[in-house]
């Protein structure tokens, strides 16, 4: 069993101290991109809790604006003119 440029056991896991070193440079992480990509998962997550809460399909706001539209018709009928 030999030492490493570092005093790292080398031959234990059957590689040099280079190949350690570049697989490790190899997982460089750039933190930005990380930070960004936490950012939109968590946006993309808020965004489908109120996808839930406060959606409605086209078909239900179509009905919803004719039943509002229908009663001011009725209400206008009915009121008083000066």
């Amino acid at each position: 069993m030999g030492l490493g440029a570092r005093g790292v056991v080398t031959e234990a896991f059957g590689v040099s101290m280079a190949a350690l070193l570049w697989y490790r440079m190899s997982n460089v992480v750039n933190l930005r991109q990380t930070r960004k990509k936490r950012a939109r998962a968590e946006k993309q997550e808020r965004a489908a809790e109120n996808r839930v809460a406060f959606g409605r399909s086209k078909a239900e706001r179509k009905a919803g604006e004719a039943q509002r539209l229908k009663e001011k018709r009725e209400l206008d009928k009915k009121s008083l003119k000066s």
